[in-house]
């Protein structure tokens, strides 16, 4: 009787755990490839064009857990991430992703389409920045 009870208990918490996962791996598959910078919202300079065209070299590469950075085509710096469903409002946009970058112990929120990456660090009212990018 009991192992009657357990089985239907197991099969549910291993249908949520794969479910999870399908969850993560999606957002993966869609973050995974390399975005370029298009646009700088917030701790704007006067005179200087928050916008970014084409073949600027502005570039995060996202592979699997792992991201570079490039500054102007150079790597600038690497990381490994992880990545989670996690709603929120920021500047008055619905975010619905976090990221969390493991060798600077920092958390980012974004938003993601098949072609716009949206990377909010922090409020724009307490000098924070919203990054577009582009995927390539």
């Amino acid at each position: 009787m009991k192992t009657l009870t357990k089985s239907p208990l197991l099969i549910l918490l291993l249908f949520m755990m794969l479910a999870g996962c399908k969850t993560t791996k999606s957002l993966e598959s869609k973050l995974n490839g390399q975005w370029e910078l298009r646009h700088v919202k917030g701790i704007q300079v006067a005179n200087v064009d928050p916008n970014f065209p084409k073949g600027n070299g502005y570039i995060l590469k996202f592979d699997n857990g792992k991201l570079e950075k490039y500054a102007k085509g150079k790597l600038e710096e690497s990381d490994d991430y992880t990545v989670k469903e996690e709603k929120t409002r920021i500047n008055n946009s619905e975010v619905m992703y976090t990221i969390f970058f493991k060798k600077s112990n920092s958390t980012k929120h974004f938003n993601i389409s098949d072609q716009k990456l949206v990377i909010f660090d922090g409020e724009l009212a307490a000098d924070g920045t919203e990054s577009a990018y582009e995927k390539l």
